[in-house]
């Protein structure tokens, strides 16, 4: 019987410490930019880690806008941008949106709401690029996409 009772605490323990491996953290996030026409024609999803990167998507962003508007100052040794862009859509109503950012000790998880027009909504015949651009706090593992539609 006693080595039964002395099972148990060691049981609790090697449980206790797998959850805690599974935790996770939500991470805040600003949105720096978002909006209903872009250049981003192709579904993207990206972790943007450098000043570079950042140029490139900023430019394709606003490629169909004059002027373009100033880049943000981001500090790439504190922050990460993730961008999500739902590609070109053939009508008004969709949108994208960034609803949770999480992670744990092994990766990064960000929870994106995809957005399609309501039934029975007038919609505008319209091309759209629905994207989100944010900022966060520094990501240096592996990111998934996780994405829900309405």
């Amino acid at each position: 019987m006693k080595k039964i009772i002395w099972l148990f605490p060691v049981l609790f323990i090697l449980f206790a410490c797998t959850l805690q491996d599974n935790s996770f953290q939500i991470i805040p996030f600003e949105t720096l930019a978002s909006g209903q026409y872009s250049g981003l024609t192709e579904k993207t999803n990206q972790l943007i880690n450098s000043q570079k990167e950042l140029d490139s998507v900023w430019q394709k962003i606003y490629s169909i806008q004059i002027p373009v508007p100033p880049l943000p100052e981001i500090d790439f040794s504190q922050n990460s941008l993730i961008l999500a862009a739902r590609g070109e859509q053939k009508t008004s109503g969709y949108d994208i949106k960034i609803i949770e950012i999480k992670t744990t000790t092994q990766s990064t998880e960000i929870s994106l709401e995809q957005i399609n027009p309501a039934q029975g909504n007038i919609l505008l015949p319209a091309l759209t690029q629905p994207f989100i651009l944010v900022k966060t706090t520094k990501i240096n593992k592996p990111v998934q996409f996780v994405e829900t539609k309405n």
